[in-house]
């Protein structure tokens, strides 16, 4: 972690050893906050290993991993793109799973002027995003194992910035890794990847956040945390059990 990053009060950093955090050399005084949000924490990774099957039961029309506002029993709608196609909104049917072919060298370009809102897309493909696109409730799946198989440019924004409220979340779900660049929004949504997690500098808008690396998490500098107590509706999670006595 970089400089001028600040964690709002109930945010929450965590490691199996606190030593192991990488600051530069002023990092606990140009990183407000971080030094009471940060705490031992040690996760056995158990969404990591599910991921193979949230993906195939999202093209299954499983209830288990599909969000509440698509109807199991719609039929999937499926896309062939032409080499230089990009998907927008108008392609996709809100409220529906989407099985999507890959575009020119086997590329899933999504962009789209206004959001892509209310769909569940999967795909084999890498993924790229537009320019400033938005995704509100919505998941967006790859089976691709590339380190970078999900990138965008600046200026992403991951669900709705409703003040924590229910509903408008989404999720971005990868067998590889998830590369973004600067000026990340992220609002009560999620992303989950077998691989790496990075972003670079100025994610000034991170709100209710769950983010799950099965590699490492790398942020760069300017960026805002904070805490959402609500409005995680549909994110992904595993079950953990302990014994009671």
């Amino acid at each position: 972690m970089n400089s001028n990053n600040s964690f709002e009060t109930g945010t929450v950093v965590s490691m199996p050893d606190m030593e192991d955090i990488d600051l530069p050399r002023s990092g606990w005084e140009s990183n407000e906050g971080l030094q009471a949000a940060l705490r031992e924490g040690y996760y056995r990774l158990r969404i990591i290993n599910k991921l193979p099957f949230m993906i195939q039961g999202l093209k299954d029309r499983d209830p288990e991993y599909l969000p509440d506002y698509i109807d199991p029993l719609d039929a999937v709608k499926y896309i062939t793109l032409k080499n230089n196609d990009k998907l927008m909104m108008s392609d996709l049917t809100k409220d529906r799973v989407h099985v999507v072919g890959c575009g020119k060298n086997g590329v899933l370009t999504i962009d789209e002027p206004t959001a892509i809102d209310s769909v569940v897309i999967v795909t084999s493909c890498t993924i790229k995003f537009g320019q400033a696109l938005k995704i509100t409730n919505s998941v967006i799946a790859t089976t691709h194992t590339d380190v970078k198989s999900i990138t965008s440019p600046s200026s992403i924004t991951l669900g709705k910035n409703d003040n924590c409220a229910d509903g408008g979340g989404s999720v971005l779900l990868t067998l590889g890794g998830i590369s973004l660049t600067s000026k990340i929004n992220i609002y009560g949504s999620q992303m989950i990847a077998a691989g790496n997690i990075d972003f670079t500098a100025n994610a000034d808008g991170i709100q209710g956040a769950s983010l799950i690396a099965g590699g490492t998490i790398d942020g760069t500098s300017n960026g805002l945390m904070a805490f959402c107590g609500t409005g995680m509706t549909n994110i992904y999670e595993a079950e953990y059990f302990r014994m009671a006595y």
